[in-house]
């Protein structure tokens, strides 16, 4: 099974912004990779980096998410992959 990365970039003014964000990013992510027919590797956990930009004053960010091919409309039945006990799980049960 071939695992794709996703990755967003952005930048922040304000810190206080980030925990917030973080979340909406995550799903924006998300549905960006199920729209490719890709689904997430439930036990690779999301990479999120920060950095000050003194120039510009504000903090970079980078979010990187990780998923498996299985169709698009497969993507929108199954909530992802486990790829060490190599499980397919849907909405609430093993698919």
């Amino acid at each position: 099974m071939r695992i794709k990365d996703f990755t967003m970039r952005g930048t922040f003014k304000d810190d206080a912004q980030i925990p917030r964000m973080k979340d909406k990013y995550y799903a924006l992510i998300e549905d960006q990779m199920r729209a490719a027919g890709r689904v997430p590797v439930l036990n690779m956990t999301p990479l999120w980096r920060t950095s000050w930009d003194s120039e510009r004053e504000a903090y970079n960010f980078e979010m990187t998410m990780f998923g498996v091919f299985v169709g698009k409309r497969k993507a929108l039945q199954i909530t992802g992959w486990d790829s060490q006990e190599d499980k397919w799980y849907g909405e609430e049960e093993e698919v």
